[in-house]
């Protein structure tokens, strides 16, 4: 978690700036502005200034950062530790303060972090993509490698799939989560919410 909690408003002003949220004029002052509300237009908002704003890179895998170590053993599960840290902290630090881009464990993770700070209820799940197989493909029982959020606005009953990690299919809107509910992607293609995703979640 983000350090203290009288960080956490400048901290989200800073994502913000970062994300192209506020205008330029209203860039250098950001901080005196009264934080957005936690509605379904901030939330489109938020979304589409995250997709154009911060890109889909994993550069870290080969470009590995100083604090990492090749081989070096993670206690907790005794597996290899990559050279990404999925934790608040690191991933604000990289994407926010360093500028960069990110993966889709660390854009979601950014992205629940400001909804939430703003207000929104986040629930985070594990998925995986099955694009073009059906339910009895092997490839559909894989292990879940992929997030996505499920966003519930305060005061409303609207749920919304959220998702900004998956490249170029990444859907340019918030998904309304029931069945027929779609958004667009790139190249004029939708991105449909269908029976499965609403049978296995």
């Amino acid at each position: 978690m983000l350090a203290s909690s009288s960080n956490q408003s400048s901290r989200l002003h800073a994502a913000l700036n970062r994300i192209g949220f506020y205008s330029s004029k209203q860039t250098e002052h950001s901080e005196a502005l009264p934080l957005p509300p936690a509605t379904v237009e901030t939330l489109f908002q938020i979304h589409r200034c995250l997709i154009t704003s911060i890109p889909y890179e994993n550069l870290s895998v080969y470009f590995p950062p100083a604090w990492y170590v090749p081989g070096q053993v993670v206690a907790a599960d005794g597996l290899p530790e990559p050279p990404i840290r999925v934790d608040i902290d690191s991933v604000f630090n990289k994407l926010v303060e360093q500028k960069r881009g990110g993966f889709c464990l660390e854009l979601n993770t950014l992205y629940s972090w400001i909804l939430t700070t703003l207000g929104y209820s986040v629930t985070t799940h594990l998925c995986k993509m099955v694009m073009g197989i059906t339910e009895q493909d092997p490839a559909a029982h894989d292990i879940a490698k992929h997030i996505i959020l499920l966003v519930t606005v305060p005061g409303t009953l609207e749920r919304y799939c959220c998702d900004i990690g998956l490249s170029d299919l990444t859907a340019l809107n918030p998904l309304g989560f029931y069945q027929g509910a779609e958004a667009p992607i790139n190249a004029g293609k939708k991105s449909p919410v269908g029976q499965r995703l609403l049978a296995w979640s």
